[in-house]
């Protein structure tokens, strides 16, 4: 009896790792590079979801405070996907000039994702602050985007809505 146990484990161990290793194989992307030339394209995002972490309690828009936000990518006049970002207010490069750290994640329905992040610069706007025109730097992508690297320039056309334009290279 005790020797069936022994087997029945061993056979439930050997099944279940079976199973994991199928599961994770099947989760690979599989997913060919398509970044074999360079390659521009433009995308124009509206903004969805934001909101801002005052992590201290006190200054808004302080050093540590945060924005999340969500963003919905169109190209050519059709859904392309998404963009979610993250930044950290860092130190203000002048008085009316505060700064963000920020991570960007570009999620392009069924091709893949390309990530960026970076430094951005905030002027002045009629509605608080709006970032000056910027080029992010790719430092990832997954998907036909996995071996991309390259820049983004960002320039937003007001409040809620923004031009991408992805300088991609091999």
């Amino acid at each position: 009896m005790r020797r069936s146990l022994v087997v029945l484990a061993a056979a439930t161990i050997l099944s279940l790792g079976t199973i994991a290793v199928v599961s994770i194989a099947s989760a690979t992307p599989s997913n060919q590079p398509d970044i074999t030339t360079a390659q521009t394209f433009t995308v124009l995002a509206h903004a969805t979801n934001f909101k801002m972490i005052n992590v201290d309690g006190r200054d808004p828009n302080s050093p540590g405070d945060y924005a999340v936000e969500r963003w919905a990518l169109r190209r050519g006049g059709a859904p392309a996907g998404r963009l979610n970002d993250q930044c950290t207010v860092n130190f203000s490069q002048g008085p009316s000039n505060p700064t963000a750290l920020c991570l960007f994640a570009f999620t392009f329905t069924g091709k893949g994702e390309v990530t960026g992040d970076g430094s951005v610069v905030f002027a002045p706007a009629p509605e608080g602050f709006r970032p000056v025109p910027f080029n992010l730097p790719v430092t990832g992508g997954t998907g036909i985007y996995q071996n991309a690297r390259g820049q983004i320039h960002v320039e937003f056309l007001g409040l809620a809505d923004a031009r991408l334009t992805f300088h991609l290279i091999p």
